[in-house]
């Protein structure tokens, strides 16, 4: 198959935000908008074997990986924390690479968002592994449980239905927390929370939500308990100004962002009949 139809069928079923480089002699470069946790892109390639697409990310996970740690020799724990999320996504290892087939054009899309999860997935072992890090600042930061009580608060005094911790699977397998389920008369929203009080873990976490939102939104109403549509929203607590334009512009592709401080278009999103900001 010409790398330049693979070119062409990803630029037009990816998002935006995902950048294909032209073909080179072997492959096709998908540079997506996810990050390793120490802020490097996530990039994934796809190539021909044996008539069939491939999807890799040529070792560049596990090799990440690797550096983190002191030891050259990887614990069970880890190795048993790897298979299970490559299990789980689909995803086999062949030499060091994760990696997964193709055998139509069209599944390209869906494959490439599978193994960058995977990469996501695979590089957060890190943080189960890694000691907590201390950052010396003299900023007040409000206490996530805090600032939740205060969605609980206000959902109330809006009189919405809702539900806290709901577990969604997605299409992948993965069984997903949902901070909130909010129910209205033409759709169940399924809330994600996003705080932080570093931007090293603003990071870490906005990329773990976007595999959330990315997996439950491939996976359409099947996810719910009910007859009801689903809609995504991604709500950032803004009070202590951690969050930037590109964090809402990675969301917009797979979720409704909005603002914690911004309680109309809050209700905009939820009511959007019956309210106009």
């Amino acid at each position: 198959m010409i790398l330049s139809k693979v070119h062409d069928a990803l630029q037009s079923t990816l998002p935006e935000l995902f950048d294909c480089a032209q073909p080179s002699n072997n492959d096709v470069r998908i540079r997506t908008p996810l990050l390793y946790p120490d802020g490097g892109l996530i990039e994934v390639f796809v190539y021909e074997q044996a008539g069939q697409l491939a999807v890799t990310d040529y070792g560049e996970a596990l090799g990440w990986l690797s550096l983190q740690s002191t030891s050259k020799i990887r614990s069970p724990k880890r190795t048993n924390l790897i298979n299970d999320i490559c299990m789980t996504l689909g995803i086999r290892i062949e030499n060091g690479q994760l990696q997964l087939t193709c055998n139509h054009i069209a599944e390209l899309g869906e494959a490439v968002h599978r193994l960058a999860q995977a990469i996501v997935r695979v590089s957060d072992i890190y943080f189960t592994f890694s000691q907590p890090i201390e950052f010396a600042h003299t900023t007040v930061v409000q206490h996530p449980d805090t600032a939740k009580m205060e969605v609980k608060e206000w959902l109330d005094a809006m009189s919405f239905s809702f539900l806290e911790e709901v577990k969604h699977t997605g299409r992948s397998g993965i069984t997903w927390t949902i901070d909130y389920e909010i129910e209205t008369a033409d759709l169940n929203h399924l809330v994600f929370y996003l705080h932080s009080s570093t931007r090293e873990n603003a990071m870490h976490r906005r990329h773990q939500v976007f595999a959330g939102c990315s997996d439950l939104r491939s996976n359409g109403a099947q996810s719910l308990p009910n007859i009801y549509a689903k809609q995504l929203i991604t709500l950032f607590d803004d009070a202590n100004n951690i969050w930037n334009s590109e964090d809402y512009e990675l969301m917009k592709p797979v979720s409704s962002p909005v603002s914690l401080s911004d309680k109309c278009k809050l209700e905009s999103v939820l009511r959007p009949r019956a309210v106009s900001c």
